[in-house]
């Protein structure tokens, strides 16, 4: 059906159609060459003895291997919004992995979604973190070639949720709203009205009985969302963290559970190359990949088994703000696949609720869309994740 006509009271506090986070590389030279220099000459065979009687000469030494060349060092600009979900970058900057692959990392502003995509298509981005939402999907069907190549932050369990939901705690204490068959009437605050939480959403809802003729869907920015619980402009909130937690402990909300709960590997945002760095400087994305993997490891080592869990916290903080290492113990961490690859799953589904809902009007080969070659090459060097015994 179509949005404008449904009946539905789809409220926009403020336009946010987001495609999310992340980074972006861009340089105009070409791929380097990955061969080795040339290997040495072979020895020269040695004449043989003049007599039976003359001692044997030392068999010669064979000759050292040539050094390998070192990869050719490329610029990557690359927008990094500062979030938790930016773990892989931040991790990988910190650490050297980027620089030991010759990616010197350039920071740049993230403009706004559909802005992004196009600076993406048109490759003065090389990579951009965001979500599976219908500008993405939309702007694929009108010839904006991009390539879907990572996780970024998808929805695994409670612990690794994404983002949680949250409601007004008087209405939780009361038992007013405690299950989503409850979610009647009440106003709730997404980021957008269509992006990947606009399905959450729906399948909460469905969850009990519910659509979103039920409800009043109200769009606002996600700093705006605590303040709007605490003062009852809204009811429920599908927001992201430290502020959620931050809310919760200021008592203006209390969390009624995560993406998780009802879409399990929801993917909510992914990690996305040009077509010019997965064609034209194909090798850069594959060494890029390398090191942003590494990152996503030492994330779920942290995280999963508290291997430098300190550390890890000190370089998040740096870029989040979050330095307070017992936050991180209470907040909904973004889910990050450890290998790498996307939901491909989830993102087939949430076009097939874009179509229902009348936001997209013709369905993507998600196959076209999401490129596992440069996973592929990753995994090819370091192998499938081991957790820390």
């Amino acid at each position: 059906m179509n949005v404008q006509r449904r009946s539905s009271r789809v409220r926009a506090v403020s336009a946010a159609l987001l495609v999310g986070v992340l980074a972006l590389l861009t340089a105009s030279c070409t791929s380097a060459p990955t061969s080795g220099s040339p290997a040495a000459p072979a020895a020269t065979t040695a004449p043989a003895a003049a007599s039976a009687q003359s001692p044997a000469a030392p068999a010669a030494a064979a000759p050292a291997p040539a050094p390998t060349a070192p990869p050719r060092r490329e610029t990557v600009k690359q927008g990094i919004l500062g979030t938790v979900s930016d773990a892989g970058f931040l991790i990988g900057i910190a650490r050297g992995y980027f620089d030991e692959q010759g990616i010197d990392i350039e920071r740049t502003a993230i403009p706004s979604g559909p802005d992004a995509i196009q600076f993406l298509a048109t490759g003065q981005l090389d990579v951009l973190g965001g979500g599976p939402g219908v500008g993405l999907y939309n702007a694929f069907l009108q010839g904006v070639r991009v390539r879907v190549v990572a996780d970024k932050g998808s929805a695994l369990n409670d612990r690794f949720g994404l983002n949680p939901l949250l409601v007004q705690k008087e209405l939780y204490d009361s038992g007013q709203v405690r299950e989503y068959s409850q979610f009647r009437g009440r106003r709730v605050a997404l980021s957008g009205l269509a992006g990947t939480n606009r399905v959450d959403l729906a399948k909460m809802l469905e969850r009990g009985g519910l659509t979103e003729v039920d409800v009043e869907i109200v769009a606002m920015t996600f700093p705006d969302m605590i303040p709007a619980l605490g003062n009852g402009s809204v009811d429920l909130a599908l927001t992201n963290e430290p502020s959620a937690t931050a809310g919760i402990e200021r008592g203006a909300a209390v969390r009624l559970g995560t993406i998780a709960d009802v879409y399990p590997n929801h993917q909510g945002a992914m990690l996305m190359f040009s077509e010019q760095l997965a064609t034209e400087r194909n090798e850069v994305g594959r060494r890029y990949m390398v090191a942003y993997v590494r990152g996503l490891r030492d994330y779920n080592d942290a995280f999963r088994a508290g291997k430098d869990k300190g550390a890890v916290i000190e370089i998040l903080g740096a870029a989040t703000g979050v330095t307070d290492p017992a936050i991180y113990d209470k907040i909904t961490l973004p889910g990050l696949n450890p290998d790498g690859y996307v939901f491909k799953e989830s993102l087939a589904e949430d076009q097939e609720w874009y179509l229902r809902l009348g936001l997209q009007r013709e369905r993507v080969n998600v196959d076209q869309l999401v490129d596992n070659q440069f996973v592929d090459h990753a995994l090819q060097q370091l192998g499938r994740y081991q957790p820390p015994s």
